[in-house]
């Protein structure tokens, strides 16, 4: 039977800032490992990366920057794939998003019907607001004033 497990102290549940990337290094597979599954990953307010792509087949996404992912390999090379996983927010975004794991396990003897086992899990992600710093963009061409260049007394500027 395959288990979704996180050793993180809080479990399935993740703080940082916005405007930064997170790496999970604490989501693995457990199951038998002659085990074939396949894995899809979601998120809808960023992009994911694989921490390896190894021994990997995909049938959405290639594992670089997606917002669903889905693929099959062996117990091993999917475990090696959630580790590092990367999650980048899009650009600004702050709140509530949800890493959606599903996973279905497959365990084929080759003589008996294949043993197909699922397990789902959502990985809540709260992504801080942070005070951007102000940007001044000129509507116009500017142009430089020496301190040399005067007008006389009275006169208006062009």
């Amino acid at each position: 039977m395959v288990t979704i497990n996180d050793s993180n102290t809080t479990p399935f549940q993740y703080l940082f800032d916005e405007d930064n990337n997170f790496s999970f290094t604490t989501i693995s597979l457990t199951d038998d490992p002659f085990a074939t599954l396949e894995v899809t990953l979601t998120v809808t307010n960023g992009t994911l990366t694989l921490g390896s792509l190894t021994g990997l087949t995909f049938t959405t996404g290639d594992g670089t920057e997606d917002t669903i992912i889905t693929f099959y390999g062996s117990l091993a090379n999917v475990n090696n794939a959630l580790n590092s996983l990367l999650f980048n927010p899009n650009h600004d975004y702050n709140g509530n998003e949800t890493l959606a794991v599903s996973v279905t396990s497959t365990v084929d003897d080759g003589i008996n019907p294949p043993i197909i086992t699922n397990a789902s899990q959502n990985v809540s992600l709260t992504i801080n607001p942070v005070n951007d710093a102000p940007v001044l963009t000129p509507s116009g061409i500017l142009t430089s004033i020496a301190d040399e260049d005067t007008l006389p007394v009275g006169a208006v500027g062009s």
